[in-house]
């Protein structure tokens, strides 16, 4: 288009981009310091702050008192007529059952069967808000399956992040588009968005955490979710990248290797299969 300019970007695979997440992400310094209030934050209201393994275990007691109380009302949802209320439910259920799991002690890269990408991305689409749900569109541009020997827990989470910040720097009533293609042996997932759109010298940075000017004057964040979807995209064989065109979005994409289960291409669908997700309320 006349006038306007759009920068993309794909994030490197290197050592680097792989490593775990930095010791600065919980507060701490490059000197070791073992005593019993290291790493803790300072106090707040007269009461010390946490440290990392204490936080992890009352949020863990948090939500499992929330996950006992939503196994209470699935088992009461049987008798609910509202669609819309069991979707809620079910997305509650989802979440809860996310954070416990990103809060065990063993998380990491698993193997799993052969998982189909339409799946995944329903997952992820279903912890979307409730006054966004109604904007998200997907369109399915492949004919076959596209299966991979995936974490789907990784993949969901990586997701769930991109639509997430789909849904903060876009404003409401304006539609985000899922796109699911094949290119060759790899599956690719296109998040796209009619936000504020980055700008071309701070398309590499916010895989790196940083946070540009105009994201912290529109929404609240740490930058940390970019740089965890680089990690776990890596770590899965992929790559991940964003274009963007500012003031007008962003388009971040994802690609993964197929397995076995993907069959030979033989046609796309003209124009993708398109699904507009109903709104909860």
């Amino acid at each position: 288009m006349c006038g306007e300019h759009i920068v993309s970007s794909v994030v490197p695979t290197d050592a680097a981009a792989v490593e775990p997440l930095a010791n600065d992400d919980v507060g701490a310094s490059s000197t070791e310091d073992s005593s019993p209030t290291a790493c803790r934050r300072p106090s707040v209201g007269g009461r010390t702050g946490f440290d990392a393994r204490e936080l992890q275990h009352e949020l863990r007691n948090a939500l499992t008192a929330a996950a006992g109380y939503a196994q209470w009302l699935d088992r009461r949802s049987t008798s609910w007529t509202d669609e819309r209320e069991r979707r809620a439910l079910g997305a509650i259920r989802q979440g809860i059952e996310r954070a416990c799991h990103l809060l065990q002690d063993d998380w990491g890269h698993k193997h799993g069967p052969h998982l189909e990408l339409r799946q995944l991305v329903a997952e992820a689409v279903s912890q979307v808000p409730p006054l966004r749900i109604g904007d998200v569109v997907i369109r399915v541009l492949a004919e076959e399956p596209l299966v991979g020997r995936w974490d789907s827990e990784q993949i969901v989470e990586v997701l769930v992040n991109l639509l997430d910040n789909a849904v903060k720097y876009s404003p409401p009533d304006t539609p985000i588009v899922i796109e699911i293609a094949r290119e060759a042996d790899q599956a690719r997932i296109t998040v796209r968005d009619r936000g504020i759109g980055i700008d071309a010298e701070d398309l590499n940075a916010i895989f790196d955490g940083h946070r540009t000017e105009l994201a912290r004057t529109v929404a609240e964040g740490s930058g940390i979710g970019l740089r965890l979807c680089r990690r776990l995209v890596h770590a899965e064989g992929g790559q991940i990248g964003v274009t963007s065109l500012p003031g007008s979005g962003s388009a971040f994409w994802v690609t993964l290797p197929l397995g076995e289960g993907s069959l030979t291409p033989t046609s796309e669908r003209p124009g993708g299969c398109e699904d507009q997700i109903g709104p909860l309320s």
